[in-house]
């Protein structure tokens, strides 16, 4: 296997095609995320070949993309042979012009020199830091859920609703959590108060949606504990 074409454009190529598909950046595309995740992890297996100076065995790599400002998503498929050359990938998301993947392609052949090694470790971190910060961002989604699905079964909740419906960052799961929460405590302290069949919907005080309606300034405490007044008492929303 030949060696790359330029160490730098590969680190370049390879950053900026992870930022193109990373799966959090599709948390309303269930589908495609799952098939981002699974070409990132069959690049990583590739790579991680590479790192160990062994051969790979061919894949092809499926990927969506968001096309610019529009809503709609672009299939990009590229397929990679054993023989350690990334061209294609690169060519697939634009990144080099045919005559550059041309090039590349004639120029691999023979055995991978060792200089190469730092740069394919280097590679396979960067893809498994992105598989690792996608399955965190899941595991704490499911977390989320079981909240949500446990405070609606003891309360008897038709429903309840936190935050925008997806979160794109940890921080703002993390504030998701934080409201389910003080939700969890103020239910099991207002026994007074009948919320059966109620569905609510809240939002942290330092969410956008939360400023839209004019509840920025208060704590989460008295968000909720106001959110349930209104919801599940007598008392008339703000």
């Amino acid at each position: 296997m030949a060696a790359l074409p330029a160490t730098s454009d590969t680190r370049l190529f390879v950053r900026s095609i992870v930022k193109r598909v990373h799966p959090d950046l599709f948390p309303n595309n269930y589908y495609e995320r799952q098939i981002n995740a699974e070409s990132l992890k069959l690049l990583n297996v590739y790579l991680d070949k590479l790192k160990n100076r062994e051969r790979p065995s061919p894949v092809r790599l499926e990927f969506h993309v968001k096309g610019g400002e529009e809503a709609t998503l672009t299939k990009i498929s590229a397929f990679l042979s054993g023989n350690a050359n990334l061209a294609p990938l690169f060519y697939a998301f634009g990144l080099i012009d045919h005559q550059r993947l041309q090039q590349e392609e004639a120029a691999f052949g023979g055995l991978q020199p060792a200089d190469d090694r730092d740069l394919f470790a280097f590679l396979h971190e960067t893809v498994t830091e992105a598989l690792q910060t996608a399955q965190r961002h899941e595991t704490i989604k499911l977390h989320i859920r079981k909240m949500r699905l446990s405070l609606e079964d003891r309360f008897k909740l038709s429903s309840v609703h936190v935050g925008a419906e997806f979160a794109a960052s940890f921080r703002e799961q993390e504030r998701e959590v934080e409201v389910l929460q003080v939700l969890d405590q103020t239910l099991s302290t207002m026994s007074t108060i009948d919320c059966e069949g109620v569905s609510l919907q809240l939002y942290h005080p330092e969410v956008r949606e939360a400023r839209e309606r004019g509840v920025q300034g208060r704590s989460v405490v008295n968000r909720v504990q106001l959110m349930i007044s209104c919801e599940c008492g007598s008392h008339s929303c703000p």
